[in-house]
């Protein structure tokens, strides 16, 4: 088969795969996920076929040294082509993704052993952009920390091997964050601050960013905030210095505003989280969104595979007319500095049941799979930490997280409640229904946590203590996806209900604290400590006669402002008296 034959081969199956497509393309939307990359199984032997070629024949056996090889120089004559070139780089990425929506992770470590020849061709920003997609498109799939951990960490070995060091280093920045939903906080933290030292010593600004982000929400995750202040401004001033877009821009406002909002700075944060949610807007949302873009508006070079072709430019009429079709996968997994939520922390999983270690291989999966034993593992890279403390969870968690918020959505719904919620902490509940309101934002007044603030807003508005706790037990499982509403939200909870303490003890100077308890139904014991705890901070003036379980609240005090005012003089005429007395003595 020479280089023409390839061709021949590509484009026939290129064909029966464009078809398929097209069937599927109807019911494709953001996060569908209806396995828009499980063709044929004699599809994928026809590629596997043409792959096979293309690198050689007769490829090493994984238990014999020597083997016989394609003449050295045919194999460079076809692999140099660079029709043949585009070949191979679409095959692989054919069979890749193929390979990990079936679930076949081992033998896809096999097919990018064998493609090793291919690999040392190309350029080596072209090898990084095909290893960078291909892990991309696996941890949107794969959603096991355990296999995700095991071949990322392959990967960042291998980039070693081959002094591939900024590759390295970006693959290196995923496993922090596979450490990090792993729950394992103090090696994240380990190999972060070594990932920092190295990338300031290259001076790659775009992937100092990245670490910063990702510091940034180590140290929220920790509630640790004042490290936090440290990294969201060396990423604002990173920011500025390099070619920022506009989704990155809007994640570190959105850090700033939960920064301030966790500081009780609400009217900051206020500001701050309404230009996230503007930015996150206009480049996450309709056919230009930079994680599910309109594949019709995608302007592909497109190739006959004997020349290039100028891309056919669509006219203005097309365009609005066009039907807009999405693909079921995001252009970045969410193991990502930008897109790496509080939502992944229960979204992915380490548990062994939910993965099945014997993986079904089909031709293709075992064909491949032959090679993953050519690669020599280190037992000590991949060893999990089982023992290792996770955050506080719910009991039984059995809310699934994609039904709360889409994929396509989370960014512009995470930045929107907290906007709802900083507007709620800083006085002005009864302003949400207007903020709702808005073109851009009513798409998203139904979701499940803004109807949650929505409700949250109300029951503060009208001091609804029964209320507020009827939605805590409600939305138990929605408050505890996120530390940050979590612990925000119980100090709604207390403002809420000291509000209503000093509402009910107006009318009295001596009050019973089962009286008290009663009216606000809560458990005598938590009413007392509460009660001791506004004396402590000078939000009630009294004192708990703890013989009788009595409060004895004092009457607010008038100081008159002229008793001030004559304190003030004659502090005043006592200096004039001192400085008279030192210059008399000076005089004597």
């Amino acid at each position: 088969m020479d280089v023409e034959e390839i061709l021949s081969k590509f484009n026939a199956l290129t064909l029966k795969k464009i078809e398929l497509d097209d069937l599927i393309a109807p019911r494709c939307f953001p996060g569908a996920k209806i396995g828009c990359c499980s063709y044929p199984e004699d599809l994928m032997a026809g590629y596997m076929e043409l792959n096979d070629y293309i690198v050689g024949n007769t490829p090493h056996a994984p238990d014999s040294v020597t083997s016989n090889h394609v003449d050295s120089q045919h194999k460079l004559k076809i692999l140099s082509d660079e029709s043949v070139m585009y070949v191979c780089e679409n095959v692989v990425y054919v069979l890749a993704y193929y390979l990990i929506e079936t679930g076949q992770t081992d033998s896809l470590l096999g097919l990018l052993i064998r493609n090793e020849e291919f690999f040392s061709i190309l350029p080596q920003a072209k090898t990084a952009k095909m290893v960078r997609s291909i892990l991309e498109r696996l941890s949107q799939v794969v959603k096991d920390l355990n296999v995700l951990y095991k071949i990322f960490s392959i990967y960042r070995r291998w980039c070693d091997s081959k002094k591939r060091k900024f590759l390295g280093l970006r693959i290196e920045l995923k496993v922090v964050v596979i450490l990090i939903l792993m729950r394992r906080f103090t090696e994240a933290s380990k190999r972060l601050n070594a990932l920092q030292n190295e990338v300031r010593l290259l001076d790659d600004k775009s992937l100092l960013l990245d670490v910063y982000l990702v510091q940034a929400k180590f140290y929220l995750l920790l509630r640790d905030f004042t490290k936090m202040k440290v990294f969201v401004s060396n990423a604002k001033n990173t920011s500025t210095n390099i070619n920022t877009p506009v989704y990155v821009t809007s994640e570190i406002d959105l850090l700033s505003g939960i920064l301030y909002l966790c500081e009780k700075d609400y009217k900051t944060a206020y500001s701050y989280l309404f230009e996230s949610f503007e930015g996150f807007h206009m480049s996450l949302c309709n056919s230009y969104s930079y994680l599910y873009p309109n594949l019709n508006r995608v302007k592909k070079k497109t190739r006959n595979l004997t020349g290039l072709e100028e891309p056919k430019t669509v006219e203005t009429d097309d365009i609005s007319t066009e039907k807009v079709r999405f693909s079921c996968h995001p252009t970045t997994s969410d193991i990502s500095p930008v897109f790496f939520t509080f939502y992944n922390l229960y979204d992915y999983y380490r548990t062994s049941d939910k993965f099945d270690p014997n993986q079904k291989l089909d031709s293709v999966g075992s064909y491949y799979i032959r090679f993953y034993s050519m690669v020599d593992f280190s037992s000590d890279e991949l060893e999990i930490d089982e023992t290792s403390h996770f955050l506080v969870e719910p009991d039984q968690y059995t809310l699934d997280v994609s039904t709360i918020v889409g994929a396509d959505e989370r960014k512009l719904v995470q930045s929107l409640k907290y906007l709802m919620l900083s507007a709620v902490l800083s006085g002005q509940a009864a302003d949400l229904n207007t903020l709702l309101g808005a073109k851009n934002k009513l798409k998203y007044s139904n979701h499940l946590e803004i109807v949650m603030i929505k409700k949250i807003g109300n029951c503060y508005k009208e001091s609804s203590l029964i209320n507020f706790e009827k939605l805590l037990t409600e939305y138990k499982e929605v408050i505890l996806l996120d530390p940050v509403l979590q612990h925000e939200v119980e100090s709604l909870y207390d403002a809420l209900l000291e509000k209503n303490i000093q509402r009910l003890l107006k009318p009295y100077s001596i009050v019973e604290c089962e009286f008290v308890a009663a009216k606000l139904d809560l458990p005598v014991e938590r009413v007392e400590r509460k009660l001791a705890e506004m004396i402590l901070d000078n939000k009630l003036k009294g004192t708990i006669d703890q013989g009788s379980r009595t409060l004895e609240v004092y009457d607010e005090v008038e100081v008159l402002p002229i008793y001030e005012n004559v304190t003030k003089s004659i502090g005043h005429m006592t200096d004039v008296i001192e400085t008279l007395y030192d210059k008399a003595k000076l005089a004597i």
